[in-house]
């Protein structure tokens, strides 16, 4: 009960709520990019990347991103990394989280995918509560991994970290979530057993 507290208020708090356009050099090819990119995040965190289930698992799920106008794709921000979620993102989790805890990892990344496919992805309201249930499990899960029950926040607040992202998200919450009962529908014993099994 408490825990399902925690995450309504962590929810409630941010107003529940991937590759942007990268600047390229011209004579880099994308396929040797994209080798650059995901040796770069395997550089910052080995142990994660060396995990072959867990890798082919986040980036299965990376978000399916709508095509934006120019002023959203800025907002949206860059992502150089195999996930679909924002560098600046990605970087600050791998800060947070010891690398050692892979889980809580894992959950933190896929909320961030989550949250992505909400404001910017390309779905209709029916698919983004789908994708909201499915991000109030990340939050749960990613409490059960770590024992900063404020870490879900912390990371989320840096999905709006500009004036500009933090308008635009309060806009998108208030027209997908507003009035709606929120949650994960499930139960707490629902809830631990699909976070033990990282199928959240």
């Amino acid at each position: 009960m408490k825990k399902n507290v925690l995450i309504g208020m962590v929810i409630a708090s941010l107003f529940v709520v991937g590759c942007a356009v990268v600047k390229c050099n011209e004579s880099v090819t994308p396929q040797e990019q994209s080798a650059q990119a995901l040796t770069k995040w395997h550089n910052k965190n080995p142990q994660l990347f060396s995990n072959v289930g867990y890798i082919q698992q986040l980036e299965e799920s990376a978000p399916k991103l709508a095509k934006l106008s120019e002023s959203l794709e800025e907002l949206r921000g860059v992502s150089t990394n195999p996930f679909g979620i924002r560098d600046d993102i990605l970087q600050y989790i791998f800060t947070s989280i010891p690398e050692s805890n892979e889980s809580a990892t894992k959950a933190a990344i896929k909320l961030m995918q989550y949250l992505q496919e909400i404001y910017y992805g390309d779905h209709t309201e029916s698919e983004i509560m789908l994708v909201h249930q499915r991000e109030g499990l990340a939050i749960g899960c990613l409490m059960d991994y770590t024992d900063d029950i404020q870490l879900p926040s912390k990371i989320m607040n840096q999905m709006r970290n500009t004036k500009a992202r933090d308008e635009y998200m309060w806009a998108t919450a208030r027209k997908y979530f507003s009035w709606k009962v929120l949650g994960t529908g499930l139960n707490v014993s629902e809830e631990k057993e699909i976070c033990e099994k990282g199928t959240f």
